[in-house]
């Protein structure tokens, strides 16, 4: 009994001891990973785009420290989406030189026109970690002459097209989004971006993967992204930019967490009505459509683009 009292009063202070000990250490160690990342002070970065391909970010600074790691950061812009990283390439001598790299090919296809916030982040061997500012980066090359048009509500990216049949494109457009975000209940639309290739050929070099089934039949005129408000388009058609806009505007219906997506059938219906905005008028293109038979079928509207 003795021997049992004086272990338990000499183990109660040593445990007192030990806890506290442990608190010091796992407050430490929260202080070091919770520590701000510093940023750095002078930076060049630089980038190169090959459209439908790939976006290639280079930063050269100086650090006071040897690396350990570099990390690459991208967030597109559009609604919920998320910042993701890969570690990357490095070199340090005099200056400290990374490169990050953004696949915009299929199966994380990024449309042209893609806007991307990215920076570089560097942990050195202490775990004291640096980063650079924050840029954007746009998923539109060089090789083209691009041109832009915007008011606030849409603004078109193209090349190869004449510049008063852009604008009067622009102007016809803009003048129904309020009737066709009324009759949706949407209030509150962002700037909506359009890019527009000169022809099919160029849309289809650079825009997502589709059957050859899909680009002969020409079952597409332009794709929308509603995660992006952005759509893709192989021409400056009134309607079709109407449509894929059309598809945009539905996108910000679906509000509920448990409705991801609409029937196909529904979204589609709707976006061709609005190609028109006019009963009769659309009841004149699609009855001839549907008598002669050449009809998608509902079965199909999940996988032909458009």
């Amino acid at each position: 009994m003795t021997n049992s009292r004086t272990l338990r009063v000499i183990t109660q202070p040593l445990a007192i001891v030990l806890i506290a000990a442990f608190a010091l250490v796992s407050l430490n160690a929260t202080s070091i990973s919770a520590q701000s990342p510093r940023p750095i002070d002078n930076e060049v970065v630089t980038h190169n785009v090959i459209l439908g391909d790939s976006i290639t970010v280079w930063i050269e600074t100086e650090i006071d420290a040897e690396i350990k790691e570099a990390r690459f950061w991208v967030r597109p812009h559009g609604r919920d989406t998320i910042h993701s990283y890969s570690y990357v390439d490095f070199t340090q001598d005099t200056s400290v030189r990374g490169t990050g790299e953004i696949d915009v090919r299929s199966p994380s296809y990024f449309p042209p026109g893609t806007i991307f916030d990215i920076r570089f982040e560097f942990t050195t061997v202490d775990g004291e970690i640096y980063t650079s500012k924050t840029y954007h980066v746009e998923h539109i090359d060089d090789a083209h002459d691009w041109r832009r048009i915007s008011d606030g509500r849409l603004e078109i990216i193209y090349y190869g097209i004449n510049d008063r049949a852009i604008e009067n494109l622009h102007s016809r457009t803009t003048s129904r989004l309020p009737e066709i975000s009324a009759a949706l209940g949407v209030d509150d639309l962002p700037q909506f971006r359009a890019v527009i290739f000169p022809n099919l050929r160029e849309l289809t070099l650079h825009g997502p993967t589709i059957s050859q089934a899909a680009t002969q039949g020409h079952y597409f005129g332009g794709f929308a992204y509603d995660e992006y408000d952005l759509t893709i388009m192989s021409s400056p058609s009134h309607q079709t930019l109407i449509h894929e806009l059309t598809h945009l505007i539905f996108g910000r219906t679906l509000t509920s967490p448990y409705a991801t997506s609409a029937p196909a059938w529904l979204n589609e219906g709707n976006a061709s009505y609005w190609e028109t905005g006019n009963r009769s008028e659309s009841l004149r293109r699609f009855r001839p459509i549907a008598r002669s038979g050449n009809v998608t079928e509902f079965a199909a509207m999940n996988t032909v683009p458009g």
